[in-house]
């Protein structure tokens, strides 16, 4: 489940915290090892907690009130009930945050908002699990992709390289607050926009960013 934050520390690794934790699968394709909420819907609804406010121990607390340490194999054994068979599955972590491309995903509130306009119902920003939620302040959906080749200045510190498109997959069909798969999203998405929402984006100097932080096209950064 993601997490509103009201601040964060963005590193060359990504998000600190963000995606620290993965469940590997042995039985799954060899160029996607993972176990995620593709396979087991209601993963999206387990909640993470980082123990006393670091960054140590990590707590998942089940959409069924169960609460397990991130290493407990009693976590394990909950993944794996109703399905025959099983997985064969193993928890890891890394220092990076374990993304599909970049470290950093980017997307603006206009573009959730004219999709939900060409979907007739409203979106969920949630839906599409990006790092940093931008308001560009335009009537103008995909704004974001003009960001593509330059750098942004977000708040003090961070700056940020935006590198190309974000390839969107069944993640994107889950609805945040049930699971429940409805894959008239992805469809809109695939023959409207080349199945492409929001941007990825590497980290060329770190800091923090907070809501209502200024976003701004930089030059000669050094």
């Amino acid at each position: 489940m993601g997490q509103e934050l009201d601040e964060a520390f963005v590193g060359f690794g990504g998000v600190r915290g963000d995606r620290a934790y993965a469940i590997g699968n042995a039985k799954a394709r060899q160029d996607f090892p993972y176990f995620t909420a593709r396979d087991r819907h209601d993963l999206l609804l387990c909640r993470p907690t980082y123990l006393a406010g670091g960054l140590g121990d990590l707590q998942i607390e089940t959409p069924d009130g169960k609460k397990f340490e991130v290493e407990d194999p009693q976590l394990l054994e909950w993944l794996n009930r109703g399905f025959p068979g099983g997985f064969d599955l193993k928890v890891f972590s890394s220092e990076r945050a374990l993304t599909d491309s970049s470290p950093v995903s980017l997307l603006s509130t206009q573009t959730v908002g004219q999709l939900g306009r060409e979907l007739g119902e409203k979106v969920d920003k949630r839906r599409f699990r990006a790092n940093l939620y931008l308001d560009l302040q335009t009537e103008q959906a995909f704004g974001e992709d003009q960001f593509l080749g330059q750098r942004l200045r977000i708040g003090t510190d961070l700056v940020i390289a935006p590198t190309r498109r974000d390839v969107r997959c069944k993640m994107i069909t889950l609805d945040p607050d049930t699971a429940e798969s409805k894959p008239t999203l992805m469809k809109l998405i695939a023959r409207s926009h080349e199945s492409c929402v929001g941007i990825y984006a590497n980290v060329l100097a770190e800091g923090f960013v907070r809501p209502g932080d200024q976003v701004e096209a930089v030059t000669n950064e050094t």
